[in-house]
Formats: C-alpha cells, sequence, structure tokens
C-alpha cells in the first residue's frame, strides 16, 4: 500500500471513496485519518449484506461498502466524508452506539453555523418514534442513533466498520435535494417508496432556501473534524506526524 502526500479536497468516484475506506483499514491505523468526499457521478452504494436484482440498471453503478447499512445514493447533491480511528482513541470508546454521538453532534454544531437548527437523535427517542413504515433497505429510509434531522426529516446518515485494525465511521450529508427517484428506480422500488424518502429527507438548500456550497461546507467539516480529533490525547501513541496536518488538508491512502 502507498501513501500518497497530503493533498486537498477531492471529487472522486464512488468506488475510489470505498477505495480510501478499504485502504483505510488496512493496515493498523496509528493516527487518525480523514477523507471528504464530493462526487464526480452518480452510484448507489450498498451496504455489505445488501444485494438487489439488475445491477447497473439506468446507468447508474452499484458499489459495495465494506459497512452495513441501507443503500446510499451518492451525487453531486450529497457530501461525504470519513474518518479512520485507532482502536484506542477516546472516541471509539463507550461501546457501538455511544461512539456515534460525537460524530452526529459535530454535524449539527457545523449546520448550525450555515444556519440550519439541527438535531442528532438520542436512541431513547427513536423508541417513541413510529418506525413500521421506514424503508429500512435505504440509509435516508430510516433513522439510527445519532442520526441529524432537521424537524422529522433526516438530513444526514452515519456509518461505521470496526476491524481489529481500527474503526472507519463515514458520514453523508443532503447538501442539495437527492433525485430519489433513481435510486427506486434502480433498485426496483416503487413510487411510494420514491414519496417517502422525498417526505422524510430534507437537505441544506431545502432548509436555508438557496444553493449551498459542498466545498465551503466540505472545509468546515474537514476543520472542525481536525480539532476534535487531534486536540484529544491518544494513549500510547507513538507516531504525531499527522497532528502537523493543517486544516483543508487530508491524507490519502491509495488502495492495496
Amino acid at each position: 500500500m502507498s501513501l500518497i502526500p497530503k493533498i486537498s479536497f477531492q471529487t472522486v468516484s464512488a468506488e475510489r471513496e470505498q477505495d480510501w475506506n478499504r485502504g483505510a483499514l488496512a493496515a493498523p491505523v496509528t493516527s487518525p485519518l480523514i477523507g471528504i468526499w464530493r462526487y464526480s457521478g452518480t452510484a448507489v452504494v450498498q451496504g455489505c449484506s445488501q444485494s438487489f436484482p439488475d445491477p447497473g440498471l439506468a446507468g447508474v453503478p452499484l458499489v459495495k461498502r465494506a459497512a452495513g447499512g441501507g443503500a446510499v445514493l451518492v451525487g453531486p447533491w450529497m457530501l461525504s466524508f470519513s474518518i479512520a480511528l485507532p482502536l484506542n482513541h477516546p472516541l471509539v470508546a463507550g461501546g457501538l452506539v455511544e461512539s456515534y454521538r460525537w460524530l452526529g453532534e459535530l454535524i449539527v454544531d457545523e449546520l448550525d453555523r450555515i444556519g440550519i437548527c439541527a438535531h442528532a437523535v438520542h436512541p431513547a427517542e427513536l423508541h417513541e418514534r413510529n418506525r413500521e413504515n421506514e424503508l429500512r433497505w435505504a440509509c435516508f429510509g430510516g433513522l439510527s442513533p445519532w442520526e441529524v434531522t432537521v424537524g422529522n426529516r433526516k438530513i444526514a446518515g452515519l456509518a461505521q466498520r470496526r476491524t481489529r485494525n481500527g474503526v472507519l465511521f463515514a458520514a453523508g450529508i443532503l447538501v442539495e435535494p437527492s433525485p430519489w427517484e433513481i435510486l427506486c428506480d434502480v433498485l426496483g422500488q416503487d413510487s411510494a417508496a420514491t414519496a417517502y424518502l422525498s417526505a422524510n429527507t430534507v437537505s441544506c438548500a431545502d432548509v436555508i432556501g438557496r444553493p449551498v456550497s459542498s466545498f465551503d461546507l466540505g472545509v468546515m467539516i474537514d476543520r472542525a473534524l481536525v480539532k476534535k480529533l487531534f486536540c484529544m490525547a491518544v494513549p500510547d501513541q507513538s507516531s504525531v506526524s499527522n497532528s502537523r496536518r493543517k486544516p483543508g488538508q487530508f491524507e490519502f491512502i491509495a488502495a492495496m
């Protein structure tokens, strides 16, 4: 596996993003790694246990990720980011569900900075919701602990993968309205599923009432992640080279 020097924000394919995610956990993670992603095209990213018929329907590629969860429609309307942490990092302590909390709250804080009043959903709140009609096959068709909503509509989804080499967090924020009919067409779902996704999600542009720059929001997220991750002590940490990382840059790991 080769290490490419620090680079700035990248626009990538869904396949390249997943290559980065796999590469980040290919060896023991010794210091936090961050990838910020905008997309060069449309794709459907499936959870590791999902299988749908007719791959490539409507000319949209299906990409498999190593983490679980529902299918995600990625494209220019979404800003995503990946964070790989050492197993001994304080933010992965406290159990699987609780370890999502810091990330959901970080997204809430950054959305607040652009005028969006969002909320990270506490696990206890999910017990009070009527979840019978959720589309569990779609990431944005349901809610999990610490994912982010505006009112009752989802604006950001989270995922996590744990291995003996480290922990990978992944998040996606709807910056512009998502064309849910593409996701449903590719996966053979009906118009009712499209209507459900449209009614139960919201984008930054929807809330603010004007276009939102995914690049500007990505830089904000990147700086917030650097502040959060590199200002926390990690026990028995021998490498400090990444602590000198500048805002707006991230380590990029090539796929093996």
